[in-house]
């Protein structure tokens, strides 16, 4: 099982989440949303999110300080929650 290592979140204007380096696009994150990054090979790296798991370009994330998130919820399910953001 694997572990996040460290907290990332995408930048301002929100970014692609892939289902692989270079691979198909699976949802655009929100700007300022949480990344739990479970392996980082510098340029990519391998995220969890508030609902998917996959691969964001590294340098369209940025750093802050964790648990500093506010909840996104869903507008179509009531009481989901559709992410975390800053």
């Amino acid at each position: 099982m694997k572990t996040v290592k460290t907290h990332r979140y995408a930048g301002p204007e929100g970014i692609t989440l892939f289902d692989s380096i270079d691979g198909a696009e699976i949802i655009r994150l929100d700007g300022n949303s949480w990344l739990g990054v479970m392996e980082d090979n510098s340029e990519w790296l391998h995220v969890i999110t508030a609902q998917h798991n996959g691969w964001v370009r590294s340098s369209d994330t940025v750093s802050a300080k964790p648990f500093t998130l506010k909840p996104k919820f869903s507008e179509t399910v009531k009481g989901l929650i559709h992410n975390y953001v800053l």
